[in-house]
């Protein structure tokens, strides 16, 4: 679990942290998702199924709920 928070902190710092010239906007909502799905992945199977790392939704999960 401690992993997949580091790993959501670290997105977040990484992509969408605003300067005071350009405003980088996220949609959390999303973003949670992909935190709960590779926590679950992580603590159930050893292993995040990756959402976090490359901050896309890799197989339509949330396309498709």
């Amino acid at each position: 679990m401690d992993r997949q928070l580091l790993a959501f902190v670290d997105l977040l710092k990484r992509k969408y942290v605003s300067t005071d010239w350009q405003t980088r906007p996220v949609d959390l909502a999303e973003k949670t998702q992909f935190f709960a799905l590779d926590a679950i992945g992580d603590v159930s199977m050893g292993a995040p199924f990756g959402y976090l790392a490359y901050d896309e939704d890799l197989y339509q999960y949330n396309e498709i709920n």
